[in-house]
């Protein structure tokens, strides 16, 4: 869309006790999805939840980078398969609706009333999947070098999201993302989260770091978003492991109930005392056996292999051998 929208919220007025309830158990809902619902999951049961709140007909979420616009990651309510492809090859470059919102991270952006662009792509992928009215959120990702953004849709043009419900979708966006975080504290996760990328065990993505992104976009041309490409499906039958791929080396390990994907750095990275404790770890030694190798004490041993597990990215002795091997 390229007119015609509200950034923003204004006042609203007193909201109605029954919205009032009815968010409230939204927030509830979402408490328990934060602490039991997988990751790969939780934003699409949480959006169910907010849908028995705010209406609407479809919906879109996922992670997008700027620099083009494009969608990197992506889940859908209601939208055809092809919805994130289309807008990344068709829309991205011309979609000033998204790239507004984009370029004011947790502002409400609303759209309604019918297009009133020029007639083209942007009216042709308005009319063909039913995006009449829009309410859009984008908020940043911090470590990651992405954003996360929900984009909701209503086929009635004239069926606009109102202020009190764009103030409310704001407020549940921020519980979202906050719950989105304490999950992946729950996974323990080593290493930036630009170098990283989480799938179920099926390969299906959830989270895409912007460093895992371009090697994937550079050498998977027709990669999507919403899936791991093909040449990367085997590794997590094999996980823990290491392997080198497009001239990067990747670790695969779990991490809770998801697959986690790392790009490791090395591990010339490590400091000379930090790679032999390392190395004669993994070869099976404990801390005091590694102490005593080295002439060091116990405590130093530990310190040296928590640097060592965080320069290879690596959470757990199987997924520090297979780093070490692939550096052999």
């Amino acid at each position: 869309m390229e007119q015609g929208w509200t950034t923003g919220l204004r006042a609203g007025g007193d909201l109605p006790l029954a919205l009032h309830a009815s968010f409230s158990g939204c927030l509830l809902e979402l408490q328990a999805l934060a602490r039991q619902a997988g990751a790969d999951v939780l934003v699409r049961e949480a959006l169910l939840a907010w849908r028995r709140v705010v209406p609407f007909d479809t919906g879109w979420w996922g992670e997008v980078a700027n620099d083009p616009p494009r969608n990197i990651v992506h889940g859908s309510i209601g939208l055809a398969d092809s919805f994130a492809s289309e807008w990344n090859s068709v829309i991205a470059a011309s979609d000033t609706f998204a790239q507004g919102s984009m370029a004011q991270p947790g502002t409400v952006f609303r759209a309604s009333g019918g297009y009133r662009g020029p007639p083209g792509a942007i009216a042709d992928f308005i009319d063909r999947h039913g995006l009449q009215a829009i309410m859009a959120i984008t908020v940043d990702l911090p470590g990651s070098g992405v954003q996360f953004f929900i984009a909701l849709y209503r086929g009635d043009p004239h069926d606009g999201f109102g202020d009190v419900e764009g103030a409310l979708f704001a407020e549940f966006t921020r519980h979202l993302v906050q719950a989105w975080r304490y999950r992946l504290a729950d996974l323990r996760m080593a290493g930036p989260l630009d170098a990283l990328a989480l799938s179920d065990a099926s390969g299906r993505l959830c989270h895409v770091g912007r460093q895992v992104a371009e090697l994937l976009r550079r050498h998977c041309g027709d990669w999507c978003g919403t899936v791991l490409p093909p040449a990367l499906m085997a590794a997590l039958d094999g996980a823990p492991r290491c392997i080198r791929f497009a001239g990067a080396r990747l670790s695969v390990g779990p991490a809770g109930d998801l697959v986690a994907i790392r790009m490791v750095h090395g591990a010339s990275a490590l400091r000379p005392r930090e790679l032999s404790a390392a190395l004669l770890f993994a070869q099976g030694l404990s801390y005091k056996e590694v102490a005593r190798a080295l002439a060091l004490s116990p405590a130093t041993v530990r310190t040296y292999l928590k640097s060592a597990y965080a320069g290879l990215q690596v959470t757990n002795k199987m997924e520090l051998v297979a780093a070490l091997r692939l550096y052999a």
